[in-house]
Parts: C-alpha cells; sequence; structure tokens
C-alpha cells in the first residue's frame, strides 16, 4: 500500500510541477517517469515466482546459472571446458562475500555486506531463468558535508539465454526497484554498466535512469581468444534513478 501512495504522491507532485511550468514539463523524460510511477510490474509469463537467496545451496546454484549464462558466451567467446570450474568456484565464492547468508557470514565475518541480497525467479519447473543482485556501497557523489554517499547499487543482473527477449531484464530491475523502495526505504538506486553494451544501457535509460558519471579508465573481465577471462579497458558509467 505504502507503494501505491508513494506513486500517487509522484503523480501529483508532477501534474503541479507541469502546471506551474504552463504545460512545458521540467522533467527530462516525464513518460518514463509517469510509467515507472504508476505502471505495475508485470510479471512474465515463464515466471512462476521470484525469492531472495537465503542458503548456501542457493548460492551455488545460483552461481552455476551465472557462469553458464554470462561467462560462458562473455564478449561472443566461449569459455574454455578447462576454465568452466575455475569460474564457477570464483563466482561462488564472490556471491557468498557479496549476499553473506548466515552461514557465509560466519565464515567471512565482519568484512560482510549485511545489508545486501541476491535475488533468482524461477519457472514452474524450479529452473533459474534470472537474477539480479543489490548492495549498499557508497557512490562517488558528494554530500554537501564532503562525504561520499551511500545508496543502492544494483548489479548481476543476468538472463538465461534460453529466456532472452521475454522482458525478464526489465521485470528483475522494477521488482528490486519495488523491494528498495518499500524494504529499505530508499528513494533512488544506482548501478554501473559497460558503456559499450548498448542493450543494457538502452534499457535503463528507458527505465529512467540517467548517466551522472563517466570512468573513462575502467576495466571489465571477457573471454579472450583462448577462451580463458581477462581484464580489458573499458568506459564505465555510473547511472542513477530516482524511486
Amino acid at each position: 500500500m505504502r507503494l501505491f501512495q508513494r506513486r500517487l504522491l509522484l503523480l501529483i507532485i508532477y501534474a503541479s510541477i507541469f502546471q506551474q511550468c504552463n504545460g512545458f514539463s521540467v522533467l527530462q523524460n516525464p513518460l518514463s517517469f509517469l510509467q515507472n510511477a504508476l505502471v505495475p510490474n508485470k510479471i512474465p509469463d515463464i515466471v512462476d515466482y521470484t525469492s531472495c537467496v537465503k542458503s548456501n545451496q542457493e548460492i551455488q546454484q545460483v552461481a552455476k546459472f551465472f557462469t553458464e549464462s554470462f561467462w560462458t558466451r562473455k564478449g561472443g567467446k566461449a569459455l574454455a571446458d578447462s576454465q568452466f570450474q575455475l569460474v564457477y568456484s570464483s563466482q561462488i565464492s564472490e556471491f557468498r562475500k557479496s549476499y553473506p547468508t548466515q552461514k557465509s557470514f560466519m565464515t567471512y565475518g565482519s568484512n560482510s555486506n549485511e545489508k545486501s541480497k541476491l535475488f533468482v525467479c524461477r519457472t514452474k519447473e524450479k529452473e533459474i531463468c534470472g537474477c539480479i543482485g543489490v548492495q549498499m556501497s557508497k557512490i562517488d557523489e558528494i554530500k554537501n558535508d564532503g562525504s561520499a554517499i551511500e545508496a543502492p547499487v544494483i548489479s548481476n543482473v543476468v538472463v538465461g539465454y534460453n529466456f532472452r527477449r521475454m522482458k525478464l531484464a526489465e521485470y528483475l530491475v522494477r521488482y528490486m526497484h519495488d523491494f528498495i523502495l518499500e524494504e529499505w526505504d530508499c528513494n533512488s538506486v544506482y548501478l554501473y554498466v559497460d558503456e559499450s553494451n548498448t542493450p543494457a544501457v538502452k534499457l535503463y535509460k528507458k527505465m529512467g535512469y540517467g548517466v551522472i558519471s563517466k570512468d573513462l579508465n575502467g576495466q571489465v573481465m571477457r573471454v579472450n581468444e583462448s577462451g580463458g577471462i581477462s581484464a580489458v579497458s573499458a568506459s564505465i558509467l555510473c547511472m542513477r534513478k530516482s524511486l
């Protein structure tokens, strides 16, 4: 109910601004604003349910899905079979540190980020078809007192190969928006994306994200010609959206 009330309040504020500006909107993308404020998140037909990962067994399942869906053909090149187990094991460790369950928190201790969540959506056959994560992290934007901003940062948005072009990525991001607003009571969200990832950048802009900074000296990991993984230079965009 609180989410609907906030969306309704946003509409009233927007209408007031629009009227005060004699019909000329001061918002960069008013259509996107209205869509995101009022339209509920539509669950794709393929999705049976979406849930938060809570066990080490689930972490392993998501890590395998992530390795198969994200790394196996990263950059249009196939990950070598000899590298798969190495990448899979590394992904398990990264997920355990980033999204600690009760057992993994005992392993990694206070360095783990307690305010972090990893979600998966599954089909009726219980097959994972997508995943998305969020963490409270420090952003490069600076407050008036000179300190860095701490805010939710979305990452690890991945859709399985057999489930693409079904608007799953958009559903997952909207699902996370609702979670952040309802559970963490935050009114803005951030993400980082490789500027060369045109489909992702286009989707985020369509959903109301705007670019606030660009790191021209960034790096991303990609599958190389030999089937291994190596770092390459990339332009990384930091994008923000108000909820």
